[in-house]
């Protein structure tokens, strides 16, 4: 083994040394950008720009994290079972200096999608130019070997080869892999019978729909779905429509100039015309609240960027609507997000929301759109939010928009670090600016113990104590915990912490919220005319991005609703905060402390005209970004798992996988109470026919 290595190097260094003057083949495309390349009706489009100095200023932002010395920093991770993936391997062997060296000769990369298709899947195709490198054309050549490759065909005279495969089941090749191919072929069988019967709906793809079509040329390697991969080499050979030709592309690109990055287009009607196109039972599970809450046919364009500016990441997301209106554009503020509430934070808080609420009853009739939209996409008609919301406003006497959030200018979430397991609920906290101490003082005195007590479904007198020198209102809901909520001027803190609602109101007082870190304030700097601002710290973002958080698990699980109320004749569907779970020993991957004082990412989205912008920078990337890397490896190592419904479990880790698809029913159950599933026999697999 380590003798053919050696051979294949010294092969393989004697031919990287070997002087390039060749004749030009006359299959090579000399294209300046991959946009060239690809037809003007997809739907996303996604491109390397100058990927050598990308991969460079990558590199040193993150020197530091177990990465930075791949293979070898992975050693502790490993002893806990760590396997990296194809993708950590990539990422690791880029940035490894010989990686960083290599990646200056590549030229550029892009990725498209098309809408999905009736056999649950996103048709797509990757363009890479390879520049002077020839690595990628090697590691395609290495897996192609090992695949049952056909060849299909040629285009403008570009052979094509084609491997097609199934989910989980082998190419049959000779031998024993065609005994091989027959055993897993069975067990794909067995296992879309159990997941059907557990989860009715779910989509698998045609055998076809699962071929991907390889185009080696001296200067592009094209991979993709057959139809895409045809395009592609017929625009490389002679002049058509492409998207490079399209005026919102041009424009973007424009603006984006030469910088070093990622840079995306998007083409949002394209996308919900290729949904339109499917019947109800063919479209994707996320389709149906995409068209509800986004509804892309109201967009004209949508483009987006990921950069780095002197050290510094940067990334922008610019959609311009068209005809319609979007529920989720119309609920982002027109004014920017005043940021003197944020003196009520604590530091101890990881993740943190702040929204401007200017016409506060109006904003209250697009949430209650968004909701609904939710709730339809759950397949919960009769529990629609809207309806729940009037019925209650008749039993209350009150009206929710004009007299609650119309007297509501601010709101700020923010939500503490999770010490425990994932049925404790985190420090939750809400602030509410009021227009004035009077409105204030009747939602401490006389909304909020309203609401309660009809949610709860009995009477409930809240107690009122005084906690580290403040008057508190505290609504015991039994085993849903408590709420307890008071006021400093026009400033309402509610949590399910009483100790973490009166810090709130005294750091107020004392304006010493996490408004008065300097690393915050630059931060804020960045999106100071946003109407809506997210903070982050690394804790939180590995846990969005893993796929993790107790906020995330209520919004993705219909087993968060503890209780059920009928009030006014309709029942209504009630989720507590739940109480704050005593102290108790820190996980074994507890996060360092030392993680809170690390710069926070900043997000602001903005609404102007026709446009909504969202920006967000790390303005402190250092060691921020290399404690990020090594949060979400640790978060790997730890295999978080979801079950759904039927007892399928799902890794929690974020994953690229385009079926099955989940039907709307489809809810996640909590961890402790799995539902069994006792599978039939699965069929023996064949001996070894080579002995």
């Amino acid at each position: 083994m380590h003798r053919r290595l050696l051979l294949l190097l010294a092969v393989f260094g004697a031919i990287s040394a070997q002087p390039q003057n060749v004749a030009p083949d006359p299959r090579e495309a000399r294209i300046d950008t991959p946009a060239k390349l690809v037809g003007p009706n997809v739907a996303f489009y996604v491109e390397a720009r100058q990927p050598g100095k990308l991969v460079q200023e990558t590199a040193a932002l993150l020197r530091g994290c177990v990465l930075d010395d791949f293979p070898f920093g992975l050693g502790k991770l490993r002893e806990k079972g760590f396997e990296a993936d194809e993708l950590t391997e990539l990422a690791g062997l880029l940035l490894t200096p010989d990686g960083v060296k290599e990646a200056q000769h590549f030229k550029g990369a892009a990725l498209a999608f098309q809408g999905p298709t009736a056999e649950g899947t996103m048709p797509y195709v990757l363009l890479l130019q390879p520049g002077e490198s020839r690595l990628p054309e090697l590691l395609i050549r290495r897996y192609l070997s090992n695949e049952s490759v056909q060849t299909a065909g040629e285009v403008e005279g570009v052979t094509i080869h084609r491997v097609t495969t199934h989910p989980g089941v082998a190419a049959a090749g000779p031998g024993n892999q065609r005994a091989l191919a027959r055993f897993q072929q069975q067990m794909m069988q067995q296992m879309r019978r159990i997941a059907q019967q557990q989860l009715p709906g779910m989509q698998f793809p045609s055998p076809g729909s699962l071929a991907t079509d390889f185009a080696l040329m001296p200067d592009l390697i094209v991979i993709g779905t057959p139809s895409l991969v045809k395009e592609t080499l017929t625009l490389a050979r002679s002049k058509g429509q492409c998207l490079a030709d399209a005026p919102a592309f041009q424009q973007a690109s424009k603006d984006m100039g030469n910088r070093p990055g990622l840079f995306l287009h998007g083409n949002p009607k394209q996308l919900a015309e290729a949904i339109e196109q499917l019947d109800a039972s063919q479209r994707p599970a996320w389709s149906e609240l995409l068209r509800q809450i986004v509804k892309p046919a109201a967009f004209q364009s949508l483009t987006g960027s990921l950069t780095i500016d002197n050290g510094v990441p940067h990334l922008r997301l610019d959609a311009v609507s068209g005809e319609g209106k979007s529920p989720l554009a119309e609920a982002v503020p027109l004014v920017p997000f005043k940021p003197e509430l944020l003196h009520f934070v604590p530091p101890s808080m990881e993740a943190v929301v702040g929204l401007a609420n200017p016409e506060g009853a109006k904003r209250w009739e697009r949430l209650l759109e968004i909701a609904d939209a939710f709730a339809r996409a759950a397949d919960v008609n009769k529990r629609l939010p809207s309806r729940q919301a009037d019925r209650l406003e008749d039993d209350l006497k009150i009206k929710f928009g004009p007299e609650v959030a119309a007297r509501i200018t601010q709101v700020v979430v923010a939500q503490g670090a999770e010490k425990r397991s994932s049925s404790a609920a985190p420090p939750l906290l809400f602030l509410l600016e009021a227009v004035d101490e009077d409105a204030a003082r009747s939602l401490v005195g006389t909304a909020a113990p309203k609401v309660i007590e009809a949610l709860h479904g009995q009477r409930i007198v809240p107690t009122i104590k005084e906690v580290k020198g403040r008057t508190l209102h505290t609504a015991d809901l039994g085993s849903l915990g408590a709420l307890s909520f008071g006021r400093h001027g026009q400033v309402v803190a509610v949590g399910n912490d009483p100790e973490l609602v009166a810090e709130a109101l005294n750091l107020g007082e004392k304006r010493q919220g996490i408004l008065g870190e300097a690393r915050v304030q630059s931060a804020l700097a960045e999106v100071a005319d946003a109407g809506a601002v997210v903070l982050a710290r690394p804790n939180a973002l590995a846990d969005l991005l893993c796929g993790e958080g107790y906020l995330l698990r209520q919004l993705s699980s219909a087993n968060s609703i503890p209780l059920e109320r009928n009030i006014g004749g309709i029942q209504f569907a009630i989720g507590g905060v739940g109480p704050v779970q005593p102290p108790q020993p820190p996980l074994e991957r507890a996060d360092n402390k030392a993680d809170f004082a690390l710069a926070p990412l900043v997000l602001g989205i903005k609404r102007s005209g026709d446009r909504v912008v969202l920006e967000g920078r790390l303005t402190e990337p250092r060691p921020a970004l290399p404690r990020l890397v090594d949060m979400l490896l640790e978060r790997q190592v730890e295999g978080f798992s979801q079950p759904f419904a039927g007892g399928v479990g799902v890794p929690a880790v974020i994953q690229v996988n385009p079926f099955p698809v989940f039907p709307p029913g489809a809810q996640p159950l909590p961890a402790q109470a799995p539902v069994p599933v006792q599978p039939p026999p699965l069929p023996q697999p064949p001996k070894n026919q080579d002995k």
